[in-house]
């Protein structure tokens, strides 16, 4: 019986040690998609914005339009590569969140911006409703602006007809 118990623990924790060697190779391997992925995708990001702020010369309104939807998909994917990484950091306790003071309406301005375009292509109605006292808030202004963004896309995708609503106010926190 210790014999086996002996083989047995011995056979755990090389399965142990295998899969932290294959945890490691998947975050590395993440990093570097990251890298490879953020890249290019920066200089579409780049390159787009200049195009927007009209440096090159004047866009007529479909070539906006067109310009705005490429910038604001790029966006989104630079999100979408985000959450990945921090999924995996999630999984390995090292996400860290930074908490600091910001405006949160220009962050809901900034993530109805994005979000605006994907409606209109599905001829979906962005109705908002945000109380016009907000200001100032504290906390990880990444973060409440990626959660803001996926459930507002998520919404759009899978909201077939009609409209999708935001609606943003103060709480006095169920006092």
């Amino acid at each position: 019986m210790g014999v086996q118990l002996r083989h047995l623990s011995e056979a755990l924790r090389e399965q142990g040690a295998r899969a932290q060697a294959a945890d490691r190779l998947k975050s590395s391997f993440l990093a570097q998609m990251s890298h490879e992925l953020r890249t290019p995708l920066n200089s579409i990001l780049g390159f787009t914005g200049v195009l927007l702020r009209g440096m090159p010369g004047p866009l007529n309104p479909e070539q906006r339009k067109q310009l705005e939807l490429v910038h604001s998909s790029a966006r989104h994917l630079l999100s979408l590569i985000n959450d990945l990484l921090d999924l995996a950091k999630i999984e390995a306790g090292e996400l860290r969140l930074a908490c600091s003071s910001y405006d949160l309406r220009a962050l809901l301005d900034r993530v109805l911006a994005m979000v605006r375009l994907q409606a209109e292509a599905k001829g979906l109605l962005l109705r908002t409703f945000i109380d016009p006292t907000l200001g100032l808030a504290t906390g990880d202004e990444r973060r409440v602006e990626q959660v803001l963004l996926n459930l507002l896309s998520n919404a759009i995708k899978f909201t077939e007809r009609g409209e999708v609503e935001l609606s943003v106010g103060l709480s006095d926190g169920g006092r």
